[in-house]
């Protein structure tokens, strides 16, 4: 009888080994998750922390109506539709345009219909028509009254 004690002792001493190795083992692979998982990023980019700021100061927008021109070109059959948001310094600017919406659009439409195909291709000539119709909506409403232009829609056919 002495002799099945130890080995019912072993049985129990091994299956507390095993218990405790299982037990360290979530213990470590817990520790490293949350090591990792809380850890902050080394180098966060500046445009990370810039965006909230601006999107928590983003001005009043004056949402157009969609523009559909036909494009400076020899067949005449190309157009392009964009609709654009203008934003606003503020509301009493919003108010002003709303008073120069027509003269808005005619100077937006103008523009875009002497614009070719290559002007609209890609990201850059993207960005020159929107420089070039903040500069436009700038001479119109005011300098310090827009902020910027956004598209919402931009379809080249």
């Amino acid at each position: 009888m002495s002799s099945e004690t130890p080995k019912g002792e072993e049985k129990k001493s091994g299956k507390l080994i095993w218990i405790i190795v299982a037990a360290a083992n979530v213990a470590l692979i817990g520790g490293g998750a949350f090591f990792f998982l809380s850890r902050k990023p080394a180098a966060e980019p500046a445009a990370a922390h810039a965006a909230p700021s601006e999107a928590a100061a983003a001005g009043p927008m004056l949402k157009l109506d969609p523009f559909v021109a036909n494009l400076n070109e020899p067949d005449g059959n190309r157009y392009l539709k964009v609709t654009l948001a203008v934003e606003m310094a503020d509301e009493l600017a919003l108010a002003a345009a709303d008073k120069q919406l027509t003269k808005l659009r005619d100077a937006v439409l103008m523009f875009l219909s002497s614009l070719g195909v290559t002007d609209t291709q890609g990201v850059e000539g993207k960005e020159e028509i929107r420089k070039e119709l903040i500069t436009r909506s700038k001479k119109l409403l005011g300098e310090q009254a827009v902020k910027g232009v956004f598209y919402t829609e931009f379809v080249l056919q």
